[in-house]
């Protein structure tokens, strides 16, 4: 009976469903207001449907949560007290349904340094699991009440706590209690395998405590384990904690690659039971409990400047036929404006907005600017921080220079991308072209398209490989360039 082992499948199954709606857009901060707090942005994926937290710590500190806002549809704030040289880690935390099930999608808490075990209020809660909820053997030392995890870039650490906050292995010469915290590389499933640090004790020829991969042998019915290597264990106020090398985990070439492409793993508490059989010493093995299950994002966002660096501003173009204004914007430090302004001679203040959401710190801002007259002298405000404007003045050249207007690039594919179809980007000259295509974290994948486009429209075959790699389910950008143009199109894969 494989009940134990699709029980831990079950968060997977969801959670690589729930990769094509990461929540996780890439966090952007501001600097510093007036009042010392950084601002920070990301787009919410999540169309309402789980509760989002976003919490922060200062060098190293205890996690505080940070009352979040929605300044517009779709894009989420927050604001996070911030000094000038301390080191600020921010993270989400979505806790969601699927299916009747609950899970969480979070950003991993980083330490800068191992230390074991940990503190709890230094690491990243992952959720509570109802009291009573035992799938097929109860006991409060099996039943699973909540579990939390932390990471450096050398270890991962998971923590669970239970109904009785004792934690024995023995609980006669025939019965004995293993505790899990299991880790599936959601990129690399392979049937009826995942890993785990098991906690029990000393079963000669069953298991002890160590890091194991686990199987399922179709023969006896029974999960195999594979030992790995060994982890830290210790129980402490109340909870279990258990750490293990990622070396270790990543020796094992079933694991897949770390990093993977979305930079996640699974997470979840497991409890069993395990009862020998004295006349065959056949272990006979029943599952306890399971956390609520994380799907972990590990991304250390943290931010650290001696003192701001103000943004560099320039006129960059002026599209006359559509009266569309063009400005440099880029900033050292990485923040986004919280001003950026345009107008022209006598008007009145237009907001402009990034021609790159995904990267609105190294990018041009563009408004519609409308009544500009022939020879239209723009001024612009742009500040990082509410209170420093960086400002300046600027004329188009030549309004009869085609090469400062840029056309309209357009993108049209199928919208979730569930098989091999055809991309067609329009709006091109024949000057060089590239396509390149970026994860939600911003990171390239690779190129699509590289060359020179031989009329105004480009069509592109492709069957969602890259590298002879069918890509993992998930939202991506393809981010198309084209004589000083950019067009960014946000997409999903599906399969």
């Amino acid at each position: 009976m494989k009940t134990w082992l699709l029980l831990l499948f079950i968060a997977t199954a969801g959670l690589l469903l729930a990769q094509t709606e990461n929540p996780f857009g890439i966090i952007h901060h501001s600097s510093a207001d007036v009042e010392g707090s950084l601002h920070l942005r990301w787009d919410d994926y999540s169309e309402g449907a789980g509760e989002i937290e976003c919490l922060y710590n200062s060098n190293n500190g205890a996690w505080e949560n940070a009352p979040t806002s929605i300044p517009n549809p779709g894009t989420m704030e927050t604001l996070v007290p911030y000094s000038f040289g301390t080191k600020l880690r921010y993270r989400l935390r979505y806790s969601m349904e699927y299916m009747n099930e609950s899970f969480a999608l979070l950003h991993a808490a980083y330490w800068d340094a191992d230390t074991f075990p940990p503190a709890l209020n230094k690491t990243a809660f992952i959720g509570a699991d109802p009291a009573g909820d035992s799938v097929m053997v109860y006991t409060p030392n099996l039943d699973l009440t909540e579990s939390y995890m932390a990471t450096t870039n050398q270890k991962i650490y998971l923590s669970i706590k239970n109904s009785s906050g004792n934690f024995p292995t023995m609980n006669s010469l025939t019965s004995y209690n293993i505790y899990l915290a299991s880790i599936t590389n959601i990129e690399a499933v392979i049937d009826s395998v995942t890993y785990a640090m098991v906690y029990s004790f000393n079963i000669p020829g069953v298991i002890s405590s160590g890091l194991y991969k686990i199987g399922f042998d179709e023969l006896t019915q029974m999960p195999t384990f594979a030992r790995l290597g060994n982890i830290q264990s210790q129980v402490s106020g109340g909870a279990l904690h258990m750490a293990c090398n990622f070396s270790d985990l990543t020796a094992d070439p079933d694991f897949g690659i770390w990093p993977n492409v979305s930079a996640s793993l699974a997470l979840m508490g497991v409890t069993m039971a395990i009862d020998i059989d004295m006349q065959t010493m056949e272990p006979t093995i029943g599952l306890g409990d399971y956390s609520t299950p994380g799907y972990v994002v590990f991304i250390d966002n943290y931010y650290q400047v001696a003192q701001n660096s103000l943004p560099v501003c320039a006129g960059n173009n002026w599209d006359a036929e559509n009266s569309l204004l063009y400005i440099s914007y880029d900033d050292a430090d990485g923040d986004f404006p919280l001003i950026a302004q345009v107008k022209v001679a006598g008007d009145a203040w237009i907001e402009a907005l990034p021609v790159e959401p995904l990267n609105p710190s190294h990018t041009l801002y563009y408004a519609y600017v409308p009544n500009s007259g022939s020879s239209p002298v723009f001024s612009y405000n742009f500040s990082d921080n509410g209170i420093d404007l960086v400002s300046g003045t600027w004329s188009p050249v030549s309004l009869e220079d085609e090469s400062l207007v840029p056309a309209s690039i357009s993108c049209s594919m199928p919208n979730p991308l569930r098989c091999g179809h055809t991309i067609k980007i329009t709006g091109l000259d024949s000057n060089a072209c590239q396509v390149q295509l970026f994860n939600l974290k911003g990171q390239k994948v690779g190129n699509l398209f590289a060359g020179k486009s031989t009329s105004d429209a480009l069509n592109i075959a492709w069957d969602g490989r890259l590298k002879g790699k069918i890509l993992p389910s998930g939202v991506y950008f393809m981010r198309i360039e084209n004589s000083g143009k950019v067009k960014t199109h946000r997409f999903v894969i599906t399969k």
